[in-house]
């Protein structure tokens, strides 16, 4: 069932106001799509340590606990994550209003997300046998797991299933390193993978590599990594989007992890893998670039076939990465075993791993 229709429908009919939990940019993305579809939002609600404005997105903004208390509503949750700890408390709350209903869904994948992620259920449909035998492929029960719970997500917009506890791009079940890596980190925002790799070498009892390429377009960031990787030998920082050619393109510079190459937005340099690393040595590639992973896997496509590093790239991102991305690294090496790690409890921060 799609919990998106079930709950549109619901509050179609219901004689109780629409609140949505939280104010911030997935907020009015929730709005927008409510009104879409013939729902008004009364306002919304946020817990009191982060009651700030009393008008948000023209709107109202009420203390939960207090709007709770006085009125019977319908509460839409409207931010990425919310804990299990705090989710019970909110449960626990409700369930002692009768008149009051809360809708957990998973909008940070359904809405927020590049790509038409609405339109899963059809792009499911014309590929399920493509994504059969991805799952036939993966390498072992984990990955079909995790693979089972992201499309069911995606197709019906449970909010919360069970997650990784490994860690993200590096996780010790997958990925097996050495003491001579070249690390290709594309998206390095601010430097945390980049420490996050080295801190996974010395947890694993290695102290060493031989080095480290970090591409990132985005000013902002460039400027934070300068200060976090401080101290950090053998790490050559490339101040542009990865893709599949040399050139310029528009890119959205949010000072963030979602800043990415777009339609609009600054100008900027990009270069693909190949032509910056030249053909040297890799050992291994992290890819988490908001969409334009493919792009970028096609502009290393030299040093994948040359070196067959270990990848581990994002596939959710845009609806069609699951089939796009593994069918493009086995047509580059057939060889390469697939596993596949979610990291969120949402459909989201999944990680397709080839070793």
């Amino acid at each position: 069932m799609n919990l998106f229709e079930k709950m549109v429908g619901e509050l179609k009919i219901s004689n109780h106001p629409t609140i949505l939990y939280g104010s911030g940019a997935l907020s009015v993305m929730v709005d927008a799509y409510l009104e879409e579809n013939g729902i008004v939002v009364a306002g919304y609600a946020v817990d009191q340590e982060y009651y700030r404005e009393s008008i948000h997105n023209g709107k109202p903004v009420y203390i939960l606990n207090d709007y709770i208390t006085k009125n019977p509503c319908n509460i839409v949750l409207a931010f990425s994550y919310l804990s299990v700890e705090w989710e019970n408390k909110l449960c626990s709350l409700v369930a002692s209003r009768p008149d009051t209903k809360i809708y957990l869904l998973d909008f940070p994948a359904y809405l927020a997300l590049p790509g038409n992620h609405r339109a899963y259920e059809s792009f499911y449909k014309e590929n399920r046998q493509i994504l059969e035998k991805l799952r036939n492929e993966l390498c072992d029960r984990d990955s079909k797991r995790a693979l089972d719970d992201f499309i069911e997500q995606k197709l019906t917009g449970i909010y919360r299933k069970p997650c990784s506890d490994g860690a993200a791009f590096f996780d010790r079940d997958v990925i097996r390193f050495s003491g001579n890596e070249v690390y290709v980190d594309c998206g390095a925002y601010n430097g945390d993978t980049v420490v996050g790799f080295v801190e996974n070498l010395k947890r694993n009892g290695i102290d060493s590599y031989s080095k480290i390429y970090a591409f990132e377009a985005d000013p902002r960031n460039v400027l934070d990594m300068g200060k976090n990787l401080k101290g950090y030998d053998n790490v050559k920082v490339i101040t542009k989007g990865v893709y599949d050619h040399t050139g310029v393109m528009r890119f959205v510079a949010e000072g963030t992890a979602g800043s990415h190459i777009s339609d609009e937005g600054v100008e900027i340099e990009i270069t693909s893998i190949d032509e910056a690393i030249k053909g040297g040595m890799v050992t291994f590639i992290k890819m988490d670039i908001e969409g334009s992973e493919l792009m970028a896997l096609k502009g290393a496509e030299q040093t994948i076939r040359r070196c067959k590093p270990k990848l581990a790239i994002c596939v959710y991102h845009r609806v069609e990465d699951l089939v796009t991305i593994p069918q493009y690294i086995k047509s580059l090496n057939a060889d390469y075993k697939l596993y596949f790690r979610k990291y969120w409890p949402n459909a989201m921060d999944a990680v397709l791993y080839a070793v």
